[in-house]
């Protein structure tokens, strides 16, 4: 399909928008995407490049660790990601530390858990 046919689709005046997108001169918008997706007949994954298996498996496993440790949890780690090394090594020294206290004591000798970023 030609940039001009999907601009057409899509409802834009001309293919500058389209040309735009494919140049990398301009982010679409979600929603652009999605209609991008639909125009071509094939999914939002596949116009992102992302393989829907690992898409899925990676899904799985985030329902996984909520049910396991509770949305709480799940919410802090996906923070957690989202920062940078040294960010992430800050936050895990001030696990250490509060994990130091006096009423933690009696679950490390259960088992010291190591924490690195």
């Amino acid at each position: 399909m030609s940039q001009e046919e999907l601009a057409t689709k899509l409802g834009f005046k001309s293919r500058s928008s389209i040309n735009k997108i494919e140049l990398d001169k301009q982010a679409p918008r979600q929603h652009m995407i999605k209609a991008i997706a639909d125009a071509l007949n094939t999914t939002v994954t596949y116009i992102l490049g992302v393989d829907e298996e690992v898409e899925k498996q990676e899904q799985e496993l985030c329902d996984l660790f909520s049910m396991c440790y509770g949305k709480e949890a799940y919410a802090a780690v996906q923070k957690f990601l989202k920062l940078d090394p040294d960010d992430r090594q800050d936050i895990v020294d001030l696990m250490d530390s509060k994990l130091r206290r006096d009423k933690y004591q009696d679950i490390k000798s259960k088992g010291d858990i190591n924490i690195t970023a």
